[in-house]
């Protein structure tokens, strides 16, 4: 796999090397944090990852943190490391904006749950990450504040909507960015992107604080490069799981279940699924079995998830749409303006439908410890392209980007995108999903996976 063109001071420091920087003195907080602002300077201005930074708040924060080491008082791995937090995540004193022209001087009163418990840990809040606006989107180039470009080519879309989240961390302008997922939003861009995007089982992190896509649906989640770094994250923002070293797990003990993307969607790059499959099995040999006989329940699903989201979203902004239809960037006003037309027996029934398809697949895990599949079925395409033709047909880039990632949110399974290849120049991700509150093992597994791809 290549490196991103694109090469930040954190390009190629993990939080535990980072750590052991801070504490041999090599560099203090605030020197770090300064080295995330020059990075930030250097190339947020092609990027447009950022739209929200306080430098002297960042510097104080890193001040402090520093007096603390001084006094010897260490608050763990997180202690004086810079994060991102995405523009629909509430943060104390420092603008949130949710990409809109609504909120764009909304400055929050207090933290979300997220970011209080990441201060407590000693994390610096380096600044707010770009979002498609209010986070109704695939794209990363829907927003109040702008397109948020891709670091591997600046003419082609980051994916949404946490796209200045996974653009930093690619980049390497932070080592950590926290954004939200409500049918992909952080798998996209960081299979776009090429970095880990990891998104947890339904409400095992708290979104109080978050601004609301689709309640049922939303899940809070992480933007980092590897699979240590996940397990860090993850255990700060959710101290009830017992964090554990990671160990490689013996491939040829796991059971792996391969799902074709011609069971989801026929708007696929042939080519393109043909290299990834061609790539895991591989790595993986006698140890995948291809799962058939499921398109009649993913077309289900699909039109389960679409009927939540439009249901959901559109009882957040019914009154925004009706007294100020014209602030709505027009790509999202459109949208809402079609689930208007969402009839209440129909979510009723597809929130009776999920339960019946959550209990399927959790039988499904009891044959299987991992499903694996590409997160996206297209290559990045140009910014603000929203029609590409694949095999002769042509389909909409948002479903495209959905199709893939979208069924693990109706599910409220654990999914994760890892880098798997690069490809044309871009990145391609491969997409891991297991059994629901099953985050330790899919970080173990992640971890034993991104070993095997570096031999493949």
């Amino acid at each position: 796999m290549q490196f991103c063109p694109i090469q930040g001071f954190f390009s190629h420091l993990d939080i535990t090397e980072i750590a052991k920087l801070l504490r041999s003195g090599d560099f203090s907080v605030k020197e770090l944090v300064q080295h995330s602002l020059e990075s930030i300077d250097k190339w947020d201005q092609q990027l447009n990852a950022f739209c929200h930074i306080d430098r002297r708040y960042a510097l104080q924060q890193a001040e402090y943190a520093d007096q603390l080491f001084a006094q010897g008082i260490d608050l763990g791995l997180l202690h004086g490391i810079p994060v991102a937090i995405k523009d629909n995540i509430q943060t104390l004193n420092l603008k949130t904006s949710m990409g809109s022209q609504f909120f764009k001087d909304f400055v929050p009163s207090e933290d979300a749950d997220c970011v209080k418990k990441l201060k407590a840990l000693g994390a610096i809040i380096i600044g707010k990450t770009n979002t498609n606006e209010f986070a109704y989107g695939p794209t990363g180039d829907c927003s109040f504040n702008g397109a948020t470009k891709n670091p591997w080519d600046l003419t082609k879309i980051s994916g949404g909507s946490s796209c200045g989240s996974a653009v930093a961390v690619a980049a390497g302008m932070v080592p950590i960015a926290i954004g939200t997922d409500t049918g992909g939003s952080i798998r996209i861009p960081a299979s776009l992107t090429g970095v880990i995007g990891f998104k947890p089982s339904y409400s095992t992190l708290s979104m109080t604080g978050v601004y609301p896509l689709a309640k049922t649906l939303d899940h809070l989640g992480i933007l980092v490069k590897t699979a240590e770094d996940i397990d860090i994250v993850l255990n700060a923002l959710n101290n009830s799981l017992e964090r554990k070293n990671l160990n490689f797990l013996d491939k040829m003990s796991v059971k792996l279940g391969w799902i074709p993307v011609e069971s989801i969607t026929d708007g696929y790059e042939t080519s393109l699924y043909q290299k990834i499959q061609a790539s895991i099995f591989q790595g993986f040999s006698d140890q995948i079995h291809v799962l058939e006989n499921l398109s009649t329940d993913f077309i289900q699903i699909h039109q389960c998830f679409c009927t939540i989201q439009n249901s959901e979203a559109y009882a957040i902004h019914a009154e925004r749409v009706k007294n100020d239809p014209s602030l709505f960037q027009p790509e999202v006003l459109q949208r809402l303006l079609r689930s208007k037309d969402t009839k209440g027996w129909e979510y009723i029934n597809a929130l009776q439908l999920r339960e019946e398809y959550i209990q399927k697949f959790s039988a499904l895990f009891q044959s299987y410890d991992f499903l694996l599949m590409p997160t996206l079925p297209i290559y990045a395409t140009d910014l603000y392209q929203r029609e590409i033709t694949v095999s002769s047909r042509n389909i909409m880039v948002k479903d495209a980007l959905l199709s893939l990632t979208s069924p693990w949110n109706l599910l409220g399974l654990p999914a994760c995108s890892i880098p798997l290849m690069t490809d044309q120049g871009l990145p391609i991700g491969l997409q891991i999903i297991c059994a629901n509150n099953n985050e330790n093992q899919l970080i173990h597994f992640i971890s034993s996976v991104q070993s095997i791809i570096k031999k493949i």
